[in-house]
């Protein structure tokens, strides 16, 4: 028998299926809504958030970079030698 009222009792079964700590968390093909983003690492979040890191991030190597790119105090270390004009220079 499932509790009804706040001070009902319950068997441990019961609470076991209730609880998230420890256990996964079944929503029975529901959808949780309104997840804000993550402040922390063990944060959940959204659909929308996980695109725009995955689709605004700079690729480890390759790709193309737009735009401006502060350093915020930090140097720009083990640089090649330059071969084009344009090229960076220590």
């Amino acid at each position: 028998m499932c509790p009804v009222d706040e001070g009902d009792a319950a068997n441990e079964s019961y609470v076991d299926s209730k609880s998230v700590g420890g256990n996964d968390l079944n929503i029975r093909g529901h959808s949780i809504k309104n997840v804000k983003c993550p402040e922390e690492a063990h944060d959940a979040t959204n659909q929308a958030f996980v695109y725009f890191v995955e689709n605004t991030k700079l690729a480890i190597a390759g790709g193309e970079m737009r735009g401006d790119l502060s350093r915020g105090g930090h140097r720009v270390t083990a640089m090649v030698n330059p071969q084009d004009n344009q090229d960076a220079v220590n």
